[in-house]
């Protein structure tokens, strides 16, 4: 595999919310994956941290229509890039529906199944970044910037298995996006951050968009 893509909670959370809300960036991310066009790895933590976030956003939804545009955004961006007909209230309705039926499925029976299924399709691929004592035999890290704990755990994580797909071939393409730029963007005013970066090959991608 000569791509491999780095992530983290937030992708989980945008390419398995709700349908409307759902990031067309992550979602292709995730379709690359699943057709080995590209390999996926995220840290172990990053599931619970997803599935906890997603389950009280969805649990503080009650009927869709209240997120009516958003939907009606949604149904136009997505007519917009198919060239289809003009879409109507008919169009709209069903779709009011499709959400709904979603919610209700989801309140029943948790997002447990759609991460499961997730981290199960990653883990059969090695994708799952778990904590070894590799990876906090490196913290604290010197990034040059105060993180939280969680993020200064992704950080040595991604570091961590950037070295190790390093190590197995220097001409792979390593990708780290996530859309947290303000904890974990290299910037001009952070070189020790933008150094671990680079010293690794690592492209940051403060979007799920990859060449």
């Amino acid at each position: 595999m000569s791509k491999h893509v780095l992530v983290e909670t937030n992708f989980l959370r945008m390419a398995f919310h709700m349908p409307h809300k759902r990031d067309r960036g992550a979602r292709d991310l995730w379709d690359g994956f699943l057709q080995g066009e590209l390999a996926i790895h995220i840290p172990y933590l990053c599931f619970q941290e997803a599935q906890q976030g997603l389950e009280k956003t969805i649990a503080n939804v009650g009927d869709p229509t209240t997120e009516a545009q958003e939907i009606r955004r949604h149904l136009l961006r997505s007519h917009l890039e198919l060239d289809d007909e003009p879409w109507n209230d008919r169009e709209v309705e069903r779709f009011f529906s499709e959400v709904r039926d979603y919610l209700r499925s989801v309140k029943t029976r948790g997002i447990k199944s759609d991460f499961h299924r997730a981290h199960e399709e990653l883990k059969n691929t090695g994708g799952i970044i778990h904590g070894e004592d590799a990876i906090f035999d490196t913290m604290p890290l010197d990034a040059g910037h105060r993180l939280e704990y969680n993020d200064h755990l992704v950080l040595a994580s991604v570091l961590h298995r950037a070295r190790t797909i390093r190590d197995k071939s220097e001409r792979a393409e390593v990708y780290f996006c996530t859309t947290d730029k303000d904890d974990l963007g290299p910037t001009a005013a952070r070189p020790k951050l933008t150094k671990l970066y680079n010293d690794l090959g690592i492209v940051f991608q403060d979007h799920f968009t990859i060449p």
